[in-house]
């Protein structure tokens, strides 16, 4: 792609550049921090990305962006919502203390964060 148009690869370069940077801090997250850091950073993201405070999410769902197995993501869910940070329903979860989620959540989520 770059030989047939150096100037669409230029202009590329950055986005792909924040993507393998993404990536790599993923990979390091996923290593070093707990599944509520990481749950708590990825609904922040989820917020973001969507405009959204109500979120239409599996807990499957969430388990295979995670990584980890669903009992997990259940597990860590109902913690989030016995803290009163969350609320969820089936397929359904809403954010209800986004401050207190970036709270839990590791320093990824800001890094990552960063980076869009």
């Amino acid at each position: 792609m770059a030989r047939l148009n150096p100037e669409l690869a230029w202009l590329l370069l950055p986005d792909m550049d924040n993507y393998i940077r993404q990536i790599s801090q993923r990979a390091i997250c996923n290593v070093y921090h707990s599944v509520k850091e990481r749950f708590c950073g990825w609904l922040l993201m989820m917020r973001e990305r969507s405009g959204k405070k109500n979120l239409k999410l599996t807990h499957e769902q969430i388990a295979r962006s995670l990584g980890v197995y669903r009992p997990s993501v259940t597990c860590v869910a109902l913690e989030l919502r016995d803290e009163n940070l969350i609320e969820y329903a089936r397929g359904r979860i809403s954010i209800k203390d986004a401050e207190g989620l970036a709270r839990q959540a590791c320093g990824c989520y800001m890094e990552v964060s960063c980076l869009n």
